[in-house]
């Protein structure tokens, strides 16, 4: 394209119909500066993947957020991760709810549903009409309805002396109906899964799930799960377990992510005990065989989003898979207790644990004539993933991190040579531990791909634009896992946004060494969060904001080329930063241009070494108050003129030039 693009094309209002778009000035006068852009030298390719998402349970992210259980607690199962783990079976449900009726509900372990999750509750019935209730993922009622959705609803329970009906509604504060009732005769003495049933809302509103008990006795009750039934997924052959939130979903799918890492983060090591350590083991299969686990942001995954889901989220997303398994250290940012047994190479415990590594490869691409392929099938997939890289650790540092990854590594590429290994620098973006890290990288690992990590002050990414023109082209590749640019308050701002739209003018400058880039964290939870900030947030309503953060991820990520246009300006000064690229066919230039200061900038973009001829050009462009939580979009044709094309850019905005043939 670059050789056959040219005419001018007059300038068109695509929104208004009238003039020229306020913002986008199509007069070469009075520029600020010039670029010129290279259409014939051959710039560096940008791989497939270059910008995608990481995803953590971490801020309800998962159990709470896209994972689309409504029950909290479902299997009574909940703990704190801390040093000394404190139980508390009846989290989320309100025992005696109403008021009315008389009994108790105490937990039992004595002869679970099954023993990868051994709690469970007995109902203890002396007076008719004693409830038991779950109001969800939120301190108050919290069970989003919409009115004419059907919700799926099943339990697991045990008859004891109990001989009268249970009845299931959902249920308003203040006690209206929201929906029709169930009526269920218990008729076992050994565990039954009773239901799917179809719970219908009547009306909008925030409810609770009621368990009403309309006679006397006692019973044991486990795995009380409600779902809305039109899920992302739902009724799909690859989605048994009934798929994943919809809103998310799409959000996440606009994004038009390369790949998803997953699930973290830092709950793939674990806190203070290893029997907290995120192991993928657990997390496949029937959905209420899945062992329950202690989140080291304080709350409980029921893995009802697991690893197959992982997997089966980045096929539908055309992303890549790249999972990441814990080095057997525990998170070495909070104390491990001192009784944890060491995960030495050579022991029982880390031999378990590289098999783990071998048995998820085998489980993402082999056959289904082997164990874990057939696993896979079994789960509804028979046919392969994608996976073709895997990260070994996360923030790990120190000299066991190194000796650890040296033995997993081995033991990798031993049955999988064409894996590619990520390891990590740590959590920084400087000091002794990232300096540590890039010695042993350098002097035994440049075939690796290297996870760097910063969450830094906005400053620090207008000034580290350079950052990766220096590394050296020694074959050694970087992705960028996680990064934010943080505000003093921690919030999501179109300046916090711009800054880091500036630095992935740099990345892309670099696609020759970057191949991987994500922002983080991904999603939170309105009111429940542990961290911020982060990209989208939501409630049990729906998506609450998708931020300016997720504005310039989605520019950027839509508007990618397949190489880089090499440029130079024809000043040193930075008045803006930019980031060209071209598509496959060299039929569509893209120029981001990002301006994060507080005066306009007029830029000639120069095309030379290739003809614009018969092209025309258009611009997206964003802006907004430097601390907005939203932006606006305009968009609008632009003349060309001796190939170049001209661009006013606004106050603190953002946007990208395409030009087709």
């Amino acid at each position: 394209m670059a050789r056959t693009i040219g005419a001018a094309v007059l300038c068109a209002l695509l929104l208004l119909g009238e003039g020229c778009l306020t913002g986008i000035n199509n007069t070469a006068s009075g520029s600020d500066l010039v670029i010129n852009l290279d259409l014939g030298a051959a710039g560096a390719e940008i791989a497939d993947t270059f910008y995608g998402i990481f995803f953590e349970d971490i801020n309800y992210a998962a159990d709470g957020g896209i994972y689309p259980e409504l029950i909290r607690n479902r299997s009574f199962e909940w703990k704190t991760p801390d040093p000394s783990p404190k139980t508390e079976p009846l989290r989320g449900w309100t025992a005696n709810y109403g008021g009315t009726g008389s009994g108790s509900v105490t937990a039992a372990a004595a002869s679970p549903l099954n023993p990868t999750n051994p709690t469970y509750v007995t109902l203890n019935v002396t007076g008719a009409g004693y409830a038991l209730a779950n109001g969800g993922y939120a301190a108050t009622q919290d069970i989003a309805l919409k009115a004419g959705a059907a919700y799926r609803f099943l339990f697991y329970a045990r008859r004891g002396t109990y001989a009268g009906s249970l009845r299931w509604v959902l249920k308003t504060a203040s006690g209206s109906e929201l929906s029709n009732a169930v009526q269920v005769t218990l008729d076992s003495a050994s565990w039954k899964k009773y239901g799917p049933y179809t719970l219908t809302a009547a009306a909008d509103g925030q409810a609770s799930l009621v368990l009403t008990c309309e006679s006397t006795g006692d019973f044991d009750l486990d795995f009380v799960s409600l779902m809305r039934t039109d899920t992302w997924g739902a009724g799909q052959a690859a989605w048994p377990h009934g798929g994943l939130r919809k809103d998310l979903v799409e959000a996440l799918r606009d994004l038009k992510p390369g790949f998803i890492r997953f699930p973290g983060g830092c709950i793939v090591e674990g806190a203070y005990r290893h029997e907290t350590t995120y192991r993928w083991k657990d997390t496949i299969g029937p959905p209420e065989e899945r062992r329950e686990n202690s989140n080291l942001w304080g709350y409980m995954m029921s893995y009802g989003m697991g690893f197959h889901e992982y997997f089966q989220l980045c096929e539908d997303l055309g992303a890549e898979p790249v999972p990441v398994l814990g080095a057997g250290i525990l998170c070495q940012a909070r104390v491990v207790s001192a009784n944890e047994p060491d995960y030495t190479p050579g022991s029982a415990a880390f031999n378990t644990l590289i098999q783990d590594y071998l048995d998820l490869i085998e489980y993402a691409t082999g056959s289904t004539s082997t164990t874990w392929g057939a696993k896979r099938a079994a789960n509804g997939h028979p046919a392969p993933f994608n996976l073709k890289k895997i990260g070994i650790g996360n923030e790990n540092w120190e000299t066991k991190y190194w000796t650890n990854f040296a033995a997993i590594r081995a033991a990798v590429l031993q049955k999988y040579p064409d894996i590619k290994i990520i390891t990590t620098t740590g959590p920084l973006a400087s000091g002794a531990i990232n300096d540590a890290a890039w010695s042993q990288i350098n002097a035994f690992y440049k075939d690796a791909i290297v996870d760097e990590h910063y969450y830094m002050e906005p400053s620090w990414f207008l000034t580290n634009t350079r950052r990766y023109d220096s590394y050296p082209r020694n074959g050694t590749q970087i992705f960028v896992g996680e990064y934010a640019a943080h505000e003093t308050n921690r919030g999501n701002t179109w300046y916090t946004a711009l800054c880091e739209a500036a630095y992935m003018t740099a990345l892309e400058r670099n696609a020759d060494i970057v191949k991987m880039a994500s922002y983080a964290p991904l999603f939170a939870r309105d009111g429940a969060f542990q961290w911020r900030p982060d990209m989208i947030w939501f409630d049990s309503n729906g998506i609450t904001n998708l931020t300016p953060n997720y504005a310039i991820q989605k520019l950027f990520s839509t508007y990618k080329g397949a190489r880089t246009v090499p440029s130079e300006k024809r000043i040193k000064e930075t008045l803006l930063f930019q980031a060209t690229s071209i598509d496959g066919e060299g039929k569509v230039i893209y120029t981001k241009l990002v301006n994060p200061f507080s005066k306009a900038r007029t830029v000639d973009l120069h095309y030379v070494n290739g003809s614009l001829a018969g092209a025309r050009a258009e611009a997206l462009m964003l802006s907004g108050e430097q601390n907005a939580r939203t932006v606006s979009t305009r968009t609008g044709a632009l003349a060309i003129s001796n190939n170049t094309v001209t661009v006013t850019l606004e106050p603190y905005s953002a946007g990208v030039v395409t030009i087709r043939e």
